[in-house]
């Protein structure tokens, strides 16, 4: 178990996230919220401490979801798979990613730990999901396609694709849907790109010379967006199935 005094610590970064703006860095285009801010001035013991805590207590959730949603009605379950929606949502984008800024990119980076060793952008999309309490085979998943990648987590038929490196057309179809977190394959890279509140963010970690870590940036700003010539676009959420699956904590299996 972690030491209370980090659940304070957790507590305390929530509250900036709260009352904070967001800041953006105008020479790296990044843009972060203030748990970041917050978790940034921390050691990396207490970082780290932090992090693990966070873990701990998305597994308490995910149990008690779990267990709520095996003795409920049939539309209290559907009402179960809509507030985890909402809960992976709020804890991937304000919490687990916000520990991953500035964890260093390589092309083999493998790392488990945000801000030690480096991971490779498609490592940083399946252990930060892993992270949030989807059962997936990290480290396989990580090595495919990306349209492999969007296939097994958002499922088959479901990928949007836009070719011609019209960034225009992928902005026009994001703003179309709801607000979420959808997964992105480029030419040779994969991330998540989040909508919110109006704005849309590319999240990934950038193999670019000039960045070479995680990273999230406007979308339509991002270089790696704009030298694709191709873009395949996934809804993570919208994906009832995988929804149900991480309530009850069954493994979402590859599929290609």
């Amino acid at each position: 178990m972690i030491v209370n005094r980090f659940g304070a610590l957790l507590v305390f970064c929530l509250a900036a996230l709260l009352t904070s703006c967001v800041s953006i860095v105008d020479d790296e285009k990044e843009v972060h919220s203030g748990y970041h801010e917050v978790v940034a001035e921390m050691t990396d013991e207490d970082q780290l401490a932090l992090y693990l805590s966070l873990k701990e207590r998305i597994m308490v959730k995910q149990n008690a979801f779990q267990m709520e949603y095996v003795s409920a009605s049939a539309g209290h379950q559907a009402d179960l798979v809509a507030l985890a929606e909402q809960y992976i949502f709020a804890t991937l984008c304000d919490s687990i990613w916000s520990h991953w800024y500035d964890t260093p990119w390589e092309f083999y980076g493998t790392t488990e730990q945000p801000g030690k060793g480096s991971i490779a952008c498609g490592y940083f999309v399946t252990t930060t999901l892993d992270h949030v309490g989807y059962h997936i085979d990290r480290v396989a998943l990580a090595q495919q396609a990306a349209s492999v990648i969007i296939t097994t987590l958002c499922g088959k038929g479901k990928t949007k694709i836009i070719g011609n490196n019209d960034v225009e057309a992928l902005l026009a179809y994001v703003k179309t849907q709801e607000d979420g977190v959808f997964i992105c394959g480029l030419d040779n890279h994969v991330g998540f790109i989040q909508k919110t509140g109006g704005k849309i963010y590319f999240v990934h970690s950038s193999g670019l010379s000039h960045q070479q870590k995680v990273m999230k940036e406007e979308l339509h700003k991002s270089n790696a967006i704009q030298y694709s010539k191709a873009y395949y676009v996934g809804n993570l959420l919208s994906n009832q199935e995988n929804l149900i699956k991480w309530i009850k904590k069954e493994k979402i299996e590859l599929q290609k």
